[in-house]
């Protein structure tokens, strides 16, 4: 499948999900960890990680159980992307991983370090 040079981060964003989703309803979040895991591939295994052991009791040791809370990595990534990028939407997402600074709309040379302190 060929994509058109003039279609935006949306349009590729959705052509992912619906090639990729074979009857299963894909998201943004899926799409981003998708990601991670081709470009951080580490990154997205400490985050399932780490919401896999917020299940888990231990004693005697720190740990990220909570009685109350069960996040899940698509929860973790949105408070992540707000947090680091002043951004409540996952689709700026893709756009700063490819090196769009959010605020001019040009492809800079480390854009994500830029957006993430605007």
């Amino acid at each position: 499948m060929e994509l058109s040079a003039s279609i935006n981060e949306e349009q590729v964003a959705e052509v992912f999900v619906r090639v990729n989703s074979k009857g299963t309803p894909l998201n943004q979040a899926d799409f981003i960890l998708t990601l991670m895991s081709v470009f951080w591939d580490e990154g997205r295994a400490e985050l399932e990680r780490f919401c896999r052991e917020s299940r888990r009791p231990t004693t005697g040791k720190p740990s990220p159980f909570n009685h109350f809370i069960r996040p899940e990595p698509d929860q973790l990534l949105r408070v992540s992307v707000g947090v680091g990028f002043r951004r409540a939407r996952l689709q700026h997402v893709y756009s700063i991983l490819r090196g769009k600074d959010l605020e001019t709309g040009e492809f800079v040379r480390n854009a994500a370090m830029h957006n993430s302190r605007c």
